[in-house]
């Protein structure tokens, strides 16, 4: 046995004897959780063979890979072709559940078995789940992959019609992994185990580029030369309803002897075309064989271990869970497969290990029988020692000003680099790494140094502290290699990685036109509600052109050109009910209109007073940012997102200016916005003064406090809960400590604003969710907003156009980044049943974790608690519903929170506020009655600690479900990545966020004129009596003779029609036209004379509207202006341009300026483009309009 071994000599060594043809077998102890990534890298950096590395349990599978990945210095957006490391995901569910994997879930599975498939050189990181379930053969796995390159002969039709038959869901518009869209020339697929989509373009036949795209904004960014499209489903395409699977699957009834009801919904199952929960279960019956994911790999290919006594251990529990698993099913009288036919027997996988070079790898105590009773193996310690004395050096006890705890870790450090040894400290998250950089230049450490990746650190100067952005679970000091790597989280403390989502559109989510359908309602500014007919192709005179079509009462039609789009928005009201049509040619539009104007105009006005209050009122700054600041920040147990950071940035500079904050932060629950006022108010207590946090509910009061509590255990803050639920003794110990200033944090409801609380030195008020305060409490926060500073938090969302109206009022803070870990939300669409709800809450109950069921039905709630109290007899149960009596309903909540309930059985009640991070289980019954933006919520519920969370959102399995719950279960099973279902819902938010700030008054205006006209109108009100503008808004009537559109053939899709058309009617500047017709031809292809012609004509309204023209006309030999009566361009200069230049200008009676056309335009029509006349005529058109902005811009 060798001692201290360097991986160097263990690299050498291993890749010697493979090269030989051996197959060694080797067992490395004292090799821990970090070290093992790091060991593993060195160890088969060399390979040219495939690798396997085997772990117990998923988590240790995902940290290991993403280890992996920063020690090779990998991207992780790296194609899955040149990726080297892969993750095989299990399908996480217990053995025959009846639940269906993710779409991302199969796809990384497809994807990680192609590259063993293929013998590339690539390493697949699997847990024991992984790879006890068969898949379909190697063979078959190949077969349905297509291959792409540039150059290929390629037919769309015949690529497209593959691609449906590889499981992908045909669609407009490419957004979620696993969608394909064709249209001209151009395919766009998002394949199995790619980070981004790929655009596909042809030149006749031949493949001309493939491209990779944003999904966000659909632009593409990268080009590459060959695209794999993998399989999205292990199923042969139209295959569920086959007769040989069905004459199986009976045959298999029958040994089962099952009702003739399980049958008859079995067969119902396979003649749908959704793949239906649990269809995994049928895989055995689509091939003549299954194989085991270990058979991918070549006998020659390497398979590592980490703590074998642990893995052989999961497989033994494994098969125990097999085992109940059948035994449920079979009492139940469901339908489940020989199980040996659908997963490994036991001794296959204990071979998995001994037919291949093998590498053992051992914590310092092997701590099980069977690591140490396997057949003789070449035994080396590598000694790899975890950072302890780093993580211990973080004390306990901190001072508000200062070096903090961080001065014993810098000295650690420092010690290490006198010893000689290589000093790397990782950080999962770049701000997270910046602070460190800042800490140890506060600290007066010289030599730290940047390093682009982990190979480049270990490349570089000794003597430097090296800094590398990535992750690994756990850092570790390796001295026969004399190395020490330090993460973030030895230095702070555990932190919860952010998993990295897409961004999503902001664009997408607020244009509800994109969402639009035949049949909705939209209103039109000057005509009022109509209903929407779809786009109609038109021809008005000589030309062709889009028009919406709008039915109003009475049967009326009314025809809008697109070019004029700025003049429609989807309806929608307060309350989401149907509205009255207007009548055309009435004046109730106008008054109706009339009465909102009025309306917004006392609101408006009312918040101008509080804005200039605001200006007027100045107070001494008492913070100020400092390196003790950043440590307690870098002490965050998780990652920030964006939107976090930026709020924590708007804050700091408000406390740190003159004038009071008064800011609203806005985000979802669990986006963060709890650690923005946390700090906040850590800032507010170095400065000398008190915080309090203001809630609406005692539940909440005891969340916070809770959460203070636990953020602050480090630091000497005094944290106070002022609650009913104290004892009286209890409270007025609190208000004494408030009054004389020993406590320096506060959390209550309305009764910290009572006038018997006094305090010492109130420097920050902080509020949450306010609109559920009443009307005394809120009068008294108003008052307290002219003296200390005040942070408003909201979990409903704000529309953009209502932060425009509010902006100098209240300053807003949005954190519209996803929660962290969202991602790790397991969410399965289930058939309703007693087996699958007691394995899912009984796995809960066991780990110690606590769960809810969701059953939205008062009248029936306490049958449904009574079945689950049955299902899972050890549960404690608690019901909560809006109908009980607020007292007894605080008093259940809160019992859940301190974990004396397992189960809350309750209705949507939890879909907002509530942040239980030992709830990791949610059972939503009926899910199918439920809307998109309520399953968001609710979902949101778990996922919000270190454990795994699962969502079941559970169906009928007694009956059918109507069409369009039919098509919702399609986003549904997608939940995992919310994608569009999130982008419905944060609308259907935004406008429950309106209503919150404008309060139920203005609610009603917003029923009448329809919402995003109610936010136009606020809008222009604010910009109205701010004086900022007296220019008239005029959607100008433009007719210049071209056939300006977009043809259908060219975007078949007409949401994306209409999103174009909204977007080019936004569109302010050359450089946005300019960029818009990149987009559209980047997309569609090349551009169509329509297409072309209309971002032409699109590109003159802006400065149409900057000069207030309602209408631009061509003739044969002229163009008209015809001029808003208020136009801000002095008329004068109208006049001096008619008399200094008569033989080209006339100001005619009406505001009226017509140019004749110069000799370029050849008197020829202007619709004519042969010799380039039309273009001739625009030029013309854009020379006098800049000309004019000029002369408006210089007397501005």
């Amino acid at each position: 046995m060798t001692a201290g071994t360097a991986t160097r000599e263990l690299t050498a060594g291993f890749g010697a004897q493979l090269a030989a043809g051996a197959r060694p077998h080797w067992r490395l102890e004292g090799v821990g959780e970090g070290a093992a990534a790091y060991v593993l890298a060195r160890l088969l950096e060399g390979s040219t063979r495939p690798a396997l590395i085997v772990t117990a349990h998923s988590r240790a599978a995902e940290e290991l890979t993403i280890g992996l990945q920063t020690l090779t210095g990998e991207k992780a957006d790296a194609s899955f072709l040149t990726r080297r490391v892969h993750l095989l995901p299990g399908r996480e569910a217990p053995p025959l559940e009846l639940v269906s994997a993710p779409t991302e879930v199969e796809a990384g599975r497809t994807a990680a078995l192609y590259q063993l498939a293929c013998n590339r050189a690539s390493i697949v990181v699997a847990s024991v789940a992984a790879l006890v379930a068969r898949t379909l053969p190697r063979e078959a796995l190949l077969d349905r992959s297509l291959c792409v390159r540039v150059g290929d002969d390629l037919d769309l039709d015949t690529l497209g019609l593959r691609a449906a038959a590889l499981g992908y869901r045909l669609t407009g518009l490419v957004e979620e992994a696993g969608e394909v869209a064709v249209r001209g020339g151009i395919i766009d697929v998002w394949p199995a185990g790619s980070e981004y989509p790929c655009r596909i373009e042809l030149f006749g036949d031949d493949v001309d580029s493939i491209r990779y795209f944003d999904p966000a904004d659909q632009r593409s960014f990268n080009t590459t030369e060959e695209v794999v499209i993998l399989a999205v489903t292990p199923f042969p395409a139209d295959s569920l309803g086959d007769a040989n699977v069905r004459r199986a699957v009976h045959a298999r009834c029958n040994d089962l002897m099952l009702a003739a009801s399980e049958r008859r919904q079995l067969d119902a199952n396979l003649a749908d075309e959704m793949r239906f929960p649990g269809v995994e279960l049928m895989l055995p019956y689509f091939y003549d064989h299954l194989t085991l994911p270990a058979d991918y790999l070549p006998l020659d290919g390497a398979v590592a271990v980490l703590d074998r006594g642990a893995v052989e251990l999961a497989v033994d529990d494994w098969y125990e869970a097999l085992v109940d698993a059948e035994k449920a099913a079979t009492d139940a009288g469901t339908f489940f497969p020989e199980a040996m036919s659908l997963y490994a027997r036991p001794e296959q996988m204990r071979s998995l290990f001994d037919r291949r070079p093998l590498i053992e790898l051992e914590p310092h105590d092997p701590h099980t029988p069977a690591a140490a009773a396997s057949a003789s193996p070449s035994v080396y310690s590598v000694d790899a020692r975890r950072n302890s004395t780093i993580a211990a050096s973080r004390i306990r006890v901190r001072t508000r000003r200062g070096d903090g705890g961080f001065r014993p870790m810098v000295e650690e450090l420092e010690r290490h680099r006198r010893d000689g040894l290589r000093v790397v400290v990782l950080a999962a998250d770049p701000t997270q790494l910046d602070r460190i950089a800042h800490l140890l230049e506060h600290s007066g450490v010289a030599g730290v140094v940047r390093a682009d990746d982990f190979p480049a650190a270990l490349a570089g100067d000794p003597g430097r502290l090296w800094l590398v952005h990535g992750h690994l679970d756990s850092g570790f000091a390796l001295r026969a290699d004399a190395l020490v790597v330090v993460t973030d989280e030895e230095i702070f403390g555990q932190r919860r990685r952010h998993v990295r989502r897409r961004r999503v559109s902001r664009q997408r989510i607020l244009t509800a036109l994109a969402q639009i359908a035949t049949g909705d309602y939209m209103v039109h500014s000057d005509h009022g509600v109509g209903i929407y007919r779809g786009l109609k192709r038109i021809v008005v005179g000589d030309t062709e052109g889009d028009f919406v079509h709008l039915e109003y009462a009475g049967g009326d039609r009314y025809y809008l050109p697109v070019d004029r789009i700025n003049l429609v928005a989807k309806y929608t009201g307060a309350g989401g009910g149907a509205p009255a049509l207007s009548k055309l040619g009435t004046p109730s539009w106008s008054r109706t209109k009339k009465k909102a104007r009025e309306s917004i105009l006392k609101l408006a006005h009312a918040l101008l007073e509080m804005e200039a209050f605001r200006a007027g009122h100045t107070r001494p700054s008492f913070v100020e940012r400092s390196a003790v600041f950043e440590e307690f920040e870098a002490r965050f147990p998780f990652e920030e997102t964006d939107g976090q950071k930026s709020a924590v940035e708007d804050v700091v500079t408000d406390l740190c200016g003159e004038k009071p904050m008064d800011r609203v932060v806005c985000g979802d629950v669990g986006y963060g916005k709890t650690e923005v006022a946390l700090r906040a108010a850590y800032l507010t207590i170095m400065g000398g003064r008190q915080a309090a946090v203001l809630v609406p509910t005692t539940v909440l009061a005891r969340q916070h406090y809770d959460t203070i509590v636990k953020r602050f255990e480090d630091y000497p803050v005094e944290v106070a809960m002022l609650s009913r639920f104290n004892s009286g003794k209890r409270n007025a110990e609190v208000a004494a400590g408030l009054a004389d200033g020993t406590v320096d944090i506060v959390v209550g409801t309305h009764r910290l604003l009572q006038r018997d609380v006094e305090f010492a030195r109130l420097g920050l008020l902080v509020v949450d969710e306010e609109h559920r305060f009443g009307v005394k409490a809120k009068e008294r926060v108003k008052r307290l907003r002219r003296e200390i500073d005040v942070l408003t938090m909201t979990a409903t969302p704000i529309p953009r156009t209502l932060q425009l109206s509010l902006s100098g009022v209240r300053d807003l803070s949005l954190i519209e980044t996803p929660p962290v870990d969202r991602l790790a939300v397991r969410t399965y669409v289930a058939r309703f049943d007693e087996g699958l709800a007691k394995q899912a809450l009984e796995r809960e109950i066991s780990r110690g974790g606590q769960a809810f069921f969701v059953h939205n039905r008062v009248q029936t709630i306490v049958t449904a608690a009574d079945l689950i109290a049955r299902t899972v007899p050890r549960a404690r149960i608690g019901i909560a519903h809006g109908q009980m009596r607020e007292s007894e309903l605080e008093r259940v909540m809160l019992e859940f929170l301190e974990g004396e309930i397992d189960v809350l059985v309750c209705t949507s009640i939890i879909e907002s506020g509530l942040d239980i991070p030992n709830a990791n289980t949610i059972l939503v019954d009926r899910a199918d009655t439920f809307g998109l933006a309520q399953l968001y919520q609710i979902r949101g519920r778990v996922g919000r600690s270190h454990r795994r969370a699962y969502a079941y959102l559970l169906v009928p399995a007694d009956r059918a479900i109507t069409e369009e719950a039919r098509k919702r279960l399609q986003v549904l099973r997608e939940l995992d990545d919310l994608g569009s279902g999130f982008r419905v819902a944060a609308h259907d938010m935004e406008i429950r966020g309106a209503g919150n700030l404008l309060g139920k008054q203005q609610s009603g205006h917003v029923a009448a004129v329809g919402f995003e006209l109610f936010m136009q109108m606020m809008e222009e009100a604010g910009r109205e009596l701010r004086g900022e503008s007296h220019i008239p808004i005029v959607e100008p009537e433009i007719e210049l003779g071209a056939e300006a559109f977009i043809p259908e053939e060219y975007i078949p899709d007409v949401g994306e029609r209409l999103l174009l058309y909204k977007r080019m009617a936004n569109a302010r500047t050359r450089e946005d036209f300019g960029a818009l017709g990149d987009e559209i031809e980047d997309r569609f292809g090349p551009l169509p004379p329509p297409v072309r012609d209309f971002v032409r004509v699109m590109s003159l309204r802006p400065a149409l509207k900057d000069l207030a023209v309602e209408s631009l006309k061509a003739s044969d030999v002229a163009v008209a202006f015809r001029f808003h009566r208020k136009s801000p361009l002095d008329p004068a200069r109208l006049v001096e341009l008619g008399t200094s230049r008569p033989d080209r200008f006339r100001l005619r009676p009406g505001g009226v300026l017509t140019m004749a056309l110069g000799a370029s335009a050849g008197g020829g029509a202007p619709a004519d483009h042969a010799g380039g006349r039309w273009e001739s005529m625009v030029e013309e058109i854009e020379a006098v309009l800049s000309m004019l902005v000029g002369t408006l811009e210089a007397g501005a």
